[in-house]
C-alpha cells in the first residue's frame, strides 16, 4: 500500500515538474541562491539514496530467510528463547521448515522491485523537481515535499501497525 502511495505522490511530482519548466522558460522565476540550491540538492540526493540503501538491506535480509525446497512454509512468531525473559520486547524464532521458492519469488518481485524502482525514480525525478525551483522558497519546500514522499510508508506503518507488530517487523 505504501509503495502505490508514493508511486502516486511522485507522478504528482512529475506533473509539477513539467510546469514549473514551461514557466521556467517563459522567464517567471527568480534567481536561486547557489549555495541553498547546492544544500537542497545535497540532503535530496541522501535521502534519496537512504531510499536506495534501505531497498538493499531489505533485498539482503530477504536472501538470508530460510529456504526449504518444498511449498511449505516459515512462520515467525514470537517466543522467549530461556534464560530470565520477561516477554517485552518479545523475541522472534522461526517456526516451520523455511520459504518456498515461489514465496522467495513473490517477495522479490512484488515488494523488492517495486521499492528498487520507485528508489531509482525518486532520485531522477526528484532532482529534476528540485533544478525547476521558481526559488528559493520553491526550493526548500520542494526539498521538503520530497522527504515526505520518502517518509509516507514509515508514517503509514507507525498509523497502522500495533507495538507487537512493529518490533516484530
Amino acid at each position: 500500500a505504501s509503495v502505490a502511495v508514493q508511486a502516486t505522490l511522485l507522478s504528482a511530482v512529475t506533473g509539477f515538474t513539467e510546469e514549473e519548466a514551461d514557466r521556467a522558460a517563459r522567464g517567471d522565476c527568480e534567481a536561486l541562491s547557489p549555495p541553498l540550491l547546492l544544500c537542497c540538492l545535497a540532503v535530496f540526493t541522501a535521502v534519496a539514496l537512504q531510499e536506495a540503501r534501505d531497498t538493499a538491506n531489505l533485498a539482503r535480509w530477504l536472501a538470508h530467510l530460510p529456504r526449504s525446497g518444498k511449498a511449505s512454509s516459515a512462520t515467525l512468531v514470537f517466543a522467549a528463547q530461556g534464560g530470565a525473559h520477561d516477554g517485552w520486547p518479545p523475541r522472534l524464532r522461526w517456526a516451520g521448515g523455511g520459504l518456498g521458492r515461489r514465496a522467495l519469488l513473490c517477495a522479490a518481485l512484488l515488494v523488492v522491485l517495486p521499492k528498487a524502482v520507485l528508489a531509482a525514480a525518486l532520485l531522477v525525478v526528484g532532482e529534476r523537481y528540485l533544478w525547476h525551483s521558481t526559488g528559493n522558497e520553491s526550493l526548500l519546500l520542494r526539498t521538503l515535499s520530497l522527504k515526505f514522499v520518502t517518509g509516507i510508508d514509515e508514517l503509514l506503518f507507525e498509523v497502522a501497525a500495533g507495538p507487537g507488530h512493529k518490533y516484530g517487523l
